[in-house]
């Protein structure tokens, strides 16, 4: 075979060319670097958590604000859709 580097792993039939290594590495390498990137996501989930709670707690101060001075009618925030109904 010409241009072609044949290696063998122990416990596979036959053997893979070069080509077929090198794919399985990157492979290998990309799923290592979302292994890490994942990782790293999982650390700020708390910090994520505590901002989504203070978000929360005041869009219900508000809330409280305009039942104490008799505001009717929907609150609403110009800025976004979002509101503090999480499930």
């Amino acid at each position: 075979m010409t241009g072609s580097v044949e290696v063998a792993f122990p416990g596979m039939i036959g053997s893979l060319s070069l080509h077929y290594l090198l794919i399985m590495l990157q492979l290998i390498f990309l799923l290592q670097s979302l292994i890490v990137a994942h990782d790293k996501f999982k650390i700020t989930l708390g910090d994520a958590d505590k901002e989504l709670q203070a978000i929360v707690g005041l869009e219900n101060q508000v809330h409280e604000m305009s039942q104490k001075f008799g505001m009717t009618g929907r609150i609403e925030n110009p800025y976004t859709t979002l509101n503090a109904n999480v499930s």
